[in-house]
């Protein structure tokens, strides 16, 4: 697709602007901030050119803030302008989103970890800001599982480098009512780049996949990262 005017619109206001070079060497004036809305990707975004028709409003150092309906993303992107060529330069952002996980995916997560948020992009890598679960009980105790958590891609069995700390499997068996939970941020040191960069993140569970014998317990998780720059 291509950029619609009638989404522009401009979010700073400042009595020196934009940024300049003077003769000096000394640089006067601040940035501009502007913010786009868009059912168009982010990698279609970020291509070259994408924002040419509004390159008269633009000069190098500016800030483009893009909120995706297709991506559910909202990123920040640096200007160049090049006579009259816009480039952007991805600087980061966040997503925050409700993902609804079934009966059947909460029993079967040990074998096919469940996608919460999709792969970011190359040279790019989600830091988990939060996940929230909501249990919706139904009838029956879940059994057997194991350790519950959000992991950086869909390796089975709950083998993926840890985003969030995790929720025992004694605790999820325990539930006898609708129940809410609280995963913070796990701390991620020495791991290869290939085990983060441009992995989605994904509810799973180890040891072992979770029975009911019972009911059809199902959870709904609410989640938000950010997205940072790798390169």
């Amino acid at each position: 697709m291509a950029f619609t005017l009638r989404n522009w619109c401009r979010a700073s206001a400042s009595a020196n602007e934009p940024i300049v070079t003077l003769a000096s060497g000394n640089i006067a004036g601040c940035f501009r901030e502007y913010n786009y809305y868009t059912a168009d990707a982010q990698v279609t975004v970020a291509a070259s050119s994408y924002f040419d028709d509004v390159a008269y409003d633009l000069v190098t150092g500016d800030y483009i803030n893009v909120y995706s309906t297709n991506d559910g993303t909202r990123l920040q992107y640096r200007v160049t302008n090049t006579s009259g060529v816009i480039t952007v330069t991805f600087v980061g952002g966040e997503i925050n989103t409700q993902v609804s996980i079934t009966n059947a995916q909460l029993l079967g997560a040990y074998a096919a970890s469940v996608e919460l948020l999709a792969a970011p992009g190359a040279n790019r890598m989600y830091v988990l800001n939060y996940a929230q679960f909501m249990f919706d009980f139904d009838t029956g105790v879940t059994a057997n599982g194991g350790s519950t958590h959000v992991q950086y891609s869909n390796t089975v069995n709950g083998a993926g480098t840890l985003a969030s700390s995790a929720i025992a499997a004694a605790t999820i068996n325990a539930i006898a009512a609708d129940s809410a939970f609280l995963l913070i941020p796990a701390a991620v040191t020495a791991t290869a780049n290939a085990s983060l960069v441009n992995q989605g993140l994904y509810f799973a569970n180890d040891t072992a996949a979770y029975t009911q014998a019972a009911g059809a317990s199902t959870l709904i998780c609410n989640i938000g990262a950010r997205i940072v720059p790798t390169a």
